[in-house]
């Protein structure tokens, strides 16, 4: 194995660049971590309870943002200092690649369209620039701060999206 990928605490602590020589950040993939609550529960709190459980789950955000800017760089460090090269594909041309296939989605799939260009535009909204999002090494601490607030928002509208049926 002569490459990998991967975000870089994980090409890290997986070892890998013991094996690779080479490191794509292509950002194929950008998992979120999500704090979810069950209705269930979030019904049965105070309103006093769900906001410090919103405070807390804020500053977990912010917190979990540091943490995670920490370990990145002290992967980066770690595997340029084992000589691995670093590749930053050109992502422009990734996303003109499979700009056809969100257009069959808009037709074909209207559903998958409209998730896809909903989570275009908090990216988008948030970064205020492309500089940000075409860096993945760079944390984007505007995106953490509005998933947040729509999770909160979501959570105040009963967490379910527009036109969505009871019971999802």
């Amino acid at each position: 194995m002569s490459g990998a990928e991967n975000n870089p605490p994980s090409f890290h602590t997986t070892r890998h660049y013991e094996l690779c020589q080479y490191y794509s950040l292509d950002r194929h993939t950008a998992l979120p971590d999500v704090l979810v609550a069950s209705t269930h529960l979030w019904d049965r709190l105070s309103e006093q309870e769900r906001d410090w459980l919103m405070q807390a789950a804020r500053y977990s955000a912010q917190v979990q943002k540091k943490l995670w800017d920490e370990a990145t760089q002290k992967a980066m460090r770690e595997v340029k200092k084992a000589g691995v090269e670093v590749v930053r594909p050109d992502l422009e041309k990734f996303q003109k690649a499979v700009q056809p296939l969100y257009e069959a989605f808009r037709e074909e799939q209207p559903t998958v369209y409209r998730l896809a260009q909903e989570i275009k535009d908090v990216r988008v909204d948030s970064a205020g620039s492309d500089s940000v999002k075409n860096d993945p090494v760079e944390r984007d601490s505007a995106t953490v701060d509005s998933t947040g607030d729509a999770m909160a928002k979501a959570v105040k509208e009963g967490g379910k999206r527009e036109g969505e049926k009871e019971g999802r």
